[in-house]
C-alpha cells in the first residue's frame, strides 16, 4: 500500500491498485467542463507489435484474425499486423533502437516579473536542453532534442535547500538520467526504454534523496528528445507517430498493469490535434491585478518592455478568458486577493472560467473546504463561483493520496499535479476521490498518453456523471522546443486550454541571440512575432495558433543555437545548507 511506502521511496513498478477495464467503447473529455462526448466511431486497423513472436495469430477487436510478421531480417525489428496492410491503414513502426550519444547544455533565463506559488519565488532559473542520437537495427540514426525550464522548488519543496541547492539537485536529476540512458545497451521501443530508465532512476534517487518528482525531471526530458528523435526516424510528426504508436506503448507493460486489456490499437488512432489551443492565463500570488498596483509595485512596475504587468493588462492585450488562480491557504488574505480578481473578471471577462490552485498550500481537506465555502457563500463572488471548472493540488504530496477528499471533491473536481510523481499515481489519486490529473511534459509525454488512455477506460463504464479527465498545467515552459512540445502534447490529448505563464513571467527567448530568435519566428510566424524586445508569443484573441507544429519530429522545425550554451554538469552530491 501507498501509505507503507517512505515518501523518497515509491517506486513505479509497484502497483496500488488493478483496474481492469473494458476499452471497446472510448471517448474524449470536454476539459473545459469536463463532460463525455462520446467519440464518434472510424474505421481503423487493429495494431499489434513490439515484442510478438515471428509467427502469431489472435483475433483483432475488429474480428479479424491477424497474423503478426516480421519486417526485416533481423530478429527484434519492429512488428506490423497483416490485415492492417489488406484494409489500407498506415501499418505500426515501433523500432528498437539503442542510445549512441547524449548531450546536455543549459542557459541562464531571467525573469521578468518574480513567480511566487506556494512558499517559493523564483526570479531566475537555468534551462536544460538536451541532445541525443538514437540508431536502430538497420543502422538507421536520427537525432532529437528536448528543453525545460529547471524552477526550483516545485519538485521538491524541502525547505532545508537553498534556491541555489534546488538547481543543483535538479541538474543531479537530468545528469542522472543520462548516465542510466547511455548504459542501456538493449534495443527497445521507446515506451520501453523509458519506463526502463524510470525504474533504474528511483534505486538512485533513494540514494542520493531525490523525491519521486525530482528524480522523474531527468527522464521525462530524455524522454521528449527520444520521442522526438522517433518521429525523425520514422519520418513523422509527433501526432502521426503517437497515432501509429511507433512509441510501441505496450499495456501489458508492469509500469501501467492497471490497463492490462486496453487497447491502445484503438485508443490512439482517435487521438486528434486542433490547430489552435486557448491560454489558461495564470494569476499568481504576488501579481498585479490592476494598472495601479503594478505601478505602485516598484521596480515590477518599470519593466517597460511593452507587454502587459499586471491581469488588468494583460485582458486587455492578450484577451484571454480563461484563468488559473493560485491560492495559498492562506484565509483571509486568499478571501481578498480573491474577491479582487472576480471584480475585475466581471468586468473585464465576464464570459471567463477559472481554475483554482493550490500548490500544496492546505493542511488538510477542511481548510480546502472553508475556502470553498467561503467562495459559495459570499454574495460578490457568486459569477466567481459558477466560473470554477477544478482545484488543483489543495493538500501537501506527503499525505495527498492517502487523504480522502470526497467531501472536497463533492464541491469541486479535484485534480492532482504535485503528486503525480510515479506512473500509477492518478490510479492511487481515483480511488482516493481525485477526477484530474495534469499533464505536463516535464513530468513524462507517455505518463500523460497512459493517464488520458485511463480516463477513456474508466469513462467507458462508468455513469455519465462520473468523469475522469486530464488537465494542461504549465511550469514557466520557455518559448522554443519546451512551450512548443508541451503545447503539442495538450492539444492532442484533447485539452482545449492549457495554463501558460512563461511568456507572463519571462517574456520572450531570453538568453538567445536575435539570429536564433529569428529562426523560430520564421519557423513558427503564427505561434511567435517579433518585437522590440524580441521574440514573444503570439497570442491573439486568448488563443495560440498550433498549424506550423506539424511538421516531422515533435515540434522542433527549429532548433536552438548549442554552441552559445554551456555543458549542463551537477555535483556529485549536494549537502543542504539550511537545516
Amino acid at each position: 500500500p501507498r501509505s507503507q511506502l517512505p515518501a523518497s521511496c515509491r517506486s513505479p513498478c509497484k502497483s496500488r491498485l488493478t483496474h481492469l477495464c473494458d476499452a471497446s467503447s472510448t471517448g474524449t473529455i470536454d476539459p473545459v467542463r469536463g463532460r463525455f462526448v462520446d467519440g464518434a466511431a472510424e474505421e481503423v486497423a487493429r495494431r499489434f507489435g513490439g515484442d510478438a513472436p515471428s509467427r502469431w495469430t489472435r483475433a483483432s477487436p475488429s474480428g479479424f484474425l491477424c497474423r503478426i510478421v516480421r519486417v526485416g531480417a533481423e530478429q527484434g525489428g519492429p512488428a506490423r499486423c497483416g490485415s492492417e496492410r489488406r484494409r489500407g491503414a498506415p501499418a505500426v513502426v515501433a523500432p528498437r533502437i539503442r542510445i549512441r550519444e547524449i548531450e546536455l547544455f543549459e542557459r541562464a533565463v531571467g525573469f521578468r516579473l518574480p513567480f511566487r506559488f506556494g512558499t517559493a519565488v523564483v526570479h531566475r532559473a537555468a534551462e536544460a536542453f538536451v541532445r541525443l542520437r538514437i540508431e536502430d537495427s538497420a543502422g538507421r540514426s536520427a537525432v532529437g532534442h528536448g528543453a525545460e525550464l529547471l524552477v526550483p522548488c516545485w519538485f521538491d519543496k524541502d525547505p532545508r535547500w537553498s534556491l541555489a541547492e534546488h538547481g543543483e539537485r535538479l541538474r543531479r536529476s537530468v545528469v542522472h538520467a543520462a548516465e542510466v540512458a547511455r548504459a542501456s545497451l538493449d534495443p527497445a521501443p521507446a515506451f520501453a526504454l523509458s519506463r526502463a530508465w524510470r525504474e533504474e532512476l528511483h534505486v538512485r534517487a533513494c540514494t542520493h534523496e531525490l523525491p519521486p518528482l525530482l528524480a522523474g525531471l531527468g527522464p521525462a526530458l530524455l524522454e521528449r528528445a527520444l520521442l522526438d528523435a522517433v518521429c525523425r526516424l520514422v519520418g513523422a510528426p509527433f501526432e502521426r507517430a503517437l497515432r501509429a504508436n511507433a512509441f510501441g506503448l505496450d499495456a501489458e507493460h508492469g509500469a501501467f498493469r492497471d490497463l492490462r486489456g486496453f487497447e491502445f490499437g484503438r485508443f490512439l488512432p482517435r487521438l486528434r490535434g486542433a490547430p489552435e489551443i486557448a491560454v489558461r492565463h495564470t494569476v499568481g500570488l504576488d501579481d498585479p491585478v490592476r494598472r495601479d498596483d503594478a505601478a505602485d509595485a516598484g521596480a515590477a512596475g518599470m519593466i517597460d518592455d511593452g507587454l502587459p504587468e499586471s491581469l488588468e493588462e494583460a485582458i486587455a492585450v492578450w484577451q484571454p478568458r480563461h484563468f488559473k488562480v493560485k491560492v495559498a491557504g492562506a484565509g483571509r488574505r486568499d478571501g481578498e486577493r480573491i474577491l479582487e480578481i472576480a471584480a475585475l473578471l466581471d468586468e473585464a471577462a465576464p464570459d471567463s472560467v477559472v481554475t483554482l490552485d493550490g500548490n500544496e498550500s492546505f493542511a488538510d481537506v477542511d481548510a480546502a473546504l472553508a475556502l470553498l465555502g467561503w467562495i459559495g457563500a459570499e454574495p460578490r463572488l457568486a459569477r466567481f463561483a459558477k466560473r470554477m471548472l477544478y482545484f488543483e493540488q489543495p493538500l501537501p504530496r506527503a499525505c495527498a493520496l492517502e487523504t480522502d477528499v470526497r467531501r472536497l471533491a463533492a464541491r469541486l473536481p479535484i485534480v492532482i499535479d504535485e503528486s503525480d510523481d510515479d506512473d500509477d499515481a492518478f490510479v492511487a489519486a481515483r480511488a482516493a476521490g481525485y477526477a484530474g490529473v495534469s499533464i505536463k511534459a516535464c513530468k513524462g509525454v507517455l505518463r500523460a498518453v497512459a493517464n488520458a488512455a485511463r480516463c477513456a477506460a474508466w469513462n467507458a463504464e462508468a455513469p455519465r456523471d462520473k468523469r475522469w479527465f486530464v488537465s494542461s498545467e504549465d511550469l514557466t515552459t520557455q518559448a522554443g522546443l519546451g512551450v512548443q512540445q508541451d503545447l503539442v502534447l495538450a492539444s492532442v490529448l484533447g485539452c482545449a486550454h492549457a495554463e501558460r505563464n512563461g511568456h507572463w513571467y519571462v517574456g520572450g527567448m531570453p538568453g538567445a541571440s536575435e539570429v536564433e530568435q529569428r529562426r523560430f519566428v520564421a519557423a513558427h510566424p503564427d505561434l511567435y512575432e517579433f518585437g522590440p524586445a524580441g521574440l514573444r508569443l503570439r497570442i491573439v484573441g486568448g488563443r495560440l495558433s498550433l498549424a506550423s507544429l506539424g511538421d516531422v519530429g515533435f515540434a522542433s522545425s527549429a532548433l536552438p543555437e548549442f554552441s552559445s550554451m554551456r555543458p549542463l554538469r551537477a555535483p556529485d552530491r549536494v549537502e543542504p545548507s539550511l537545516r
